[in-house]
C-alpha cells in the first residue's frame, strides 16, 4: 500500500512535466486551434458530422500526442536503469502512461466541445457512447504508440519517421490532386473508412436492420 502515494504522486509530476514541456506548448495549442478553425461544419450538423469530423482531427492529436510523450518515454527507458527507485520500471511506465491518455483524453474533449459550440445549429440526432468512446481510444494510439516505441527501441527513430511521414503524406495529397493517384487515394480512403466503420446505417433501412437482426438473433 504504500507504493499506492508514491504512484499518485508521480503521475502528478508527469502531468505536469507533460503540460509545461517545451514540446506540449509549442504544439498541442497550435494544433487544437488549427483543427478547430478548419473543421468543416455543414447547415445541419448531427452527431454522424461531428463523429467523421473530430475523428480525423483525433488523428492529429495522436501524432502530436506522440511526439509530446516520446521525450518522456526515452527518459525513462534510458536513464534510469541502476537506480534504488521506490517504483519499477514497469509502474514508472504505467504512470506516465496514464498522465499522457489523461492529457490526450482532454484534448480530444476540447476537440468535440469546440465542435458542439462552433455550429449555428444545435447537432441533430444522438451521441452513441460505444462511438464517442471509439474517439478517445484512438487518440490514445498516439501516446500509447510513443511508450512501445520507447521501450522497443530505445531511440528517436519512431519519432523521426513521422516527423517525415506527416508532411509527405500532406504533400502527397495536395500534389496527387487531378492525376490517377486521386483514385488510389480514394480507394485507400475508402478501405479506412470501411475499417473504422464496417457495418454503416446512416438511415433506416429493410435490408441492413434484417441483416443486423439476423446476426442478433442467432447469437441469442
Amino acid at each position: 500500500m504504500s507504493g499506492v502515494p508514491t504512484f499518485w504522486a508521480l503521475t502528478r509530476f508527469n502531468l505536469r512535466h507533460l503540460l509545461v514541456s517545451p514540446v506540449f506548448l509549442a504544439l498541442v495549442p497550435a494544433t487544437l486551434v488549427g483543427l478547430a478553425y478548419s473543421a468543416y461544419q455543414p447547415a445541419l450538423p448531427t452527431w454522424s458530422d461531428l463523429m467523421d469530423q473530430v475523428r480525423l482531427q483525433t488523428l492529429g492529436v495522436a501524432a502530436v500526442m506522440f511526439a509530446v510523450t516520446t521525450f518522456p518515454a526515452l527518459r525513462e527507458a534510458r536513464h534510469t536503469e541502476g537506480f534504488a527507485l521506490p517504483l519499477s520500471a514497469r509502474t514508472r511506465l504505467l504512470s506516465l502512461a496514464l498522465a499522457s491518455v489523461l492529457v490526450t483524453s482532454v484534448c480530444v474533449g476540447v476537440l468535440i466541445v469546440l465542435y458542439l459550440l462552433s455550429g449555428s445549429q444545435p447537432t441533430a440526432g444522438t451521441a452513441a457512447p460505444p462511438a464517442v468512446l471509439a474517439l478517445f481510444l484512438l487518440g490514445w494510439c498516439g501516446p500509447l504508440g510513443a511508450l512501445a516505441c520507447a521501450v522497443w527501441t530505445r531511440s528517436y527513430t519512431p519519432l523521426v519517421v513521422l516527423l517525415l511521414l506527416v508532411p509527405a503524406y500532406l504533400l502527397y495529397t495536395v500534389t496527387s490532386m487531378g492525376t490517377r493517384a486521386e483514385e488510389i487515394l480514394q480507394r485507400l480512403n475508402g478501405v479506412a473508412r470501411w475499417v473504422l466503420d464496417p457495418l454503416p446505417v446512416n438511415e433506416p433501412s429493410v435490408t441492413q436492420l434484417g441483416v443486423v437482426s439476423l446476426v442478433h438473433v442467432s447469437f441469442l
